[in-house]
């Protein structure tokens, strides 16, 4: 697990040179005179593990943030709508990749290209008979992987309503 503090290792950034802090002298009538402390590797490794919780304490909110506003978008779908959109994320959609595994197919190669397998993925990342679709609602032509889990689902389930590939008769 990486640490959120500028420094990828706190070992390594103990060993720096020290640091020297200046903090006011607590006499009242004397002048103010800057006092130099000067702090152990212990303690300095001990504020860096800290900056470095706190960080992450940062990042889990933001993402339990965003999950929430996720779960609160899926609850506010429909019973069609949702199941599409779930059945997207999961791999467990009505491609014809998991429909083969469920037997139900006899190939799991593409209805619409002919070209690969039918997978969740290939649906949105890859099929080129939705390359124009693809292009207008998702903005390029063909995705690449890492792109996929910064698509909104709103995003996904209007390239996969607008496919009509989901369609029940």
């Amino acid at each position: 697990m990486e640490t959120a503090c500028k420094h990828r290792n706190i070992e390594s950034a103990c060993k720096k040179p020290r640091v020297k802090l200046d903090s006011v002298g607590s006499d009242i009538n004397s002048r103010v005179r800057p006092v130099h402390v000067t702090l152990s590797v212990s303690v300095r490794k001990k504020v860096l593990q800290n900056m470095a919780n706190v960080n992450r304490l940062q990042c889990k909110w933001k993402s339990t943030t965003l999950r929430i506003s996720l779960a609160r978008f899926a609850l506010s779908l429909m019973k069609k709508d949702l199941r599409i959109l779930s059945g997207l994320l999961t791999g467990h959609a009505d491609l014809n990749r998991h429909l083969q595994i469920m037997g139900l197919r006899d190939e799991a190669v593409c209805s619409i290209c002919q070209e690969e397998e039918e997978t969740s993925v290939h649906f949105i990342a890859r099929c080129i008979a939705t390359m124009l679709l693809r292009r207008t609602i998702l903005g390029d032509y063909t995705l690449p992987l890492d792109q996929l889990n910064s698509i909104h689902w709103a995003i996904i389930l209007r390239f996969a309503k607008a496919s009509k590939r989901f369609l029940r008769p």
